[in-house]
């Protein structure tokens, strides 16, 4: 490394602290303030169990969510429940009862069709978030 590339990263490495430093000083007296969100229930993954033989099973996992990573604060999402809507499914495992800023947990899901028809079902979370319940449709088709 020549004198001049030493120089150079010893500023930017020097920028970087002062701003630190200055957001450190701003939120220690008050003057930065950051915004605490209410929880926000957010469910995603495999919707779809595709082709299915009746009497078989398939499973699937969904993931429910809590907020985004960032300088935000989201508060804990509290009173989980999920129910399943739709005939055969079940839900193998589910989330706990409280769910922190930022975390994600598994949902996994059985569908073992006893005749064949065309699923449309749905996974359902009741929470303190605001826009409770949240759903996430499923579908799948079971055949002979």
């Amino acid at each position: 490394m020549t004198g001049t590339e030493a120089r150079g990263r010893r500023a930017v490495w020097s920028r970087a602290v002062v701003a630190r430093s200055a957001v450190a000083a701003l939120a220690a007296c008050g003057g930065l303030e950051f915004e605490n969100h209410p929880p926000q229930a957010k469910l995603g993954g495999a919707t779809d169990f595709g082709s299915v033989p009746v009497g078989t099973s398939k499973r699937l996992t969904v993931f429910l969510g809590n907020g985004e990573i960032g300088v935000e604060t989201w508060e804990t999402l509290r009173a989980i429940s999920i129910t399943v809507e739709g005939p055969d499914l079940s839900f193998e495992t589910a989330c706990p009862d409280s769910l922190p800023q930022a975390n994600v947990c598994s949902i996994d899901l059985a569908w073992t069709p006893s005749s064949a028809y065309v699923l449309a079902g749905r996974v359902r979370v009741l929470s303190n978030a605001p826009s409770s319940p949240t759903t996430l449709a499923l579908s799948g088709s079971s055949t002979r």
